[in-house]
């Protein structure tokens, strides 16, 4: 299957995450890039909050990343380096510094989900009011709160929580003592605790360019005694995941149901939203949630598929339709290597 590939480079990482400290190129698909982009960072406010306009996000979202990234699908057995879109140059700088945005936090959520096998990952600002001392403006705070069941199974006994900082660049700033990196890093470690556990991981995650093509660094800076604290419930958490997926699917038409799936077509996107028939109970009841991170890990063993789509390790994928899935050429694309099967 045709993918995109993205390289990854880890530092800094100590103890049992030592694994991360290691340079490789990772391939995603279109399916997983489109799922980061309309998942990563929302929350029940805002379905709660703006109801059907939660709808709009979904499509701003969509169309910010299909002007950002070049997703013309490869051709059967060739992947291609994830670029940025060829209309790139044509846009100001202000147009630019929105697509950086969103393309750093879209390469954070695949970083976190691959590397960190945290399958939820939320805007950590929504939980402001919940930190354990007052925040001014200008106070470093990490942009993500994660939650990872694999963190947790990790000697000796980790707590699921990670903390994120992502920084989309057109450049990366490669001396460690510049104000960049360092400010990333005291943005991604100034998270202490959650529900009274260590943060197991601290990560400041860059997404830039290199040689026209999409690159991620990652690294794990040395954890504050002192930090800032958040109190939250693992259900209250999940709900403010899944939230916006139900807002999305309660203006979506069902299309299909197999025996691991509910597929539903998403209007004005060309997309359609699979997602396993355990959540799809689940998620439109928000008190229920916390069942369903006890039986995530299991759903992910399972490795449901859509088609030649698998399900994310959030139990969600989005399925690209014809306008997604035409054939890109290869002439002019010198980034084009063999890919599989």
């Amino acid at each position: 299957m045709s993918a995109f590939i993205l390289p990854l480079t880890g530092q800094s990482f100590r103890g049992a995450f030592a694994v991360a400290n290691s340079s490789s190129s990772q391939s995603f698909s279109q399916s997983d890039i489109l799922r980061a982009a309309l998942l990563v960072g929302r929350t029940r406010r805002d379905a709660g909050r703006f109801g059907a306009q939660s709808w709009l996000e979904a499509l701003w979202r969509i169309s910010t990343i299909r002007l950002g990234l070049d997703l013309q699908q490869p051709p059967p057995g060739v992947d291609f380096s994830l670029r940025r879109h060829s209309n790139w140059g044509r846009l100001d700088g202000s147009e630019r510094g929105v697509l950086n945005y969103n393309c750093g936090n879209v390469v954070a959520k695949l970083v976190a989900e691959r590397v960190l096998r945290a399958p939820l990952l939320l805007h950590q600002d929504v939980y402001r009011n919940f930190l354990g001392s007052p925040l001014g403006k200008k106070d470093p705070r990490p942009d993500f709160v994660g939650w990872s069941p694999w963190v947790a199974t990790l000697p000796p006994h980790h707590s699921p929580w990670i903390a994120m900082e992502a920084k989309g660049r057109t450049r990366f700033p490669r001396k460690a003592t510049s104000k960049a990196r360092r400010n990333a890093k005291t943005q991604a470690k100034s998270l202490k605790r959650v529900r009274g556990m260590n943060v197991a991981v601290h990560v400041a995650c860059w997404s830039y360019e290199n040689g026209g093509s999409l690159r991620a660094f990652y690294e794990d800076p040395e954890p504050d005694e002192i930090g800032l604290q958040l109190d939250i419930s693992d259900g209250d958490f999940a709900g403010n995941y899944y939230a916006p997926v139900a807002e999305v699917l309660r203006v979506s038409q069902l299309d299909s149901r197999n025996e691991n799936t509910v597929i539903y077509t998403m209007p004005g996107l060309d997309l359609r939203l699979a997602v396993h028939r355990k959540l799809d109970g689940l998620i439109r009841e928000p008190e229920h949630m916390a069942d369903w991170l006890g039986v995530l890990p299991r759903i992910n063993e399972e490795q449901a598929v859509v088609g030649d789509t698998q399900l994310g390790p959030d139990g969600i994928a989005v399925l690209p339709g014809d306008s997604w899935l035409r054939r890109a050429q290869l002439t002019g694309r010198p980034d084009a290597g063999k890919g599989g099967p």
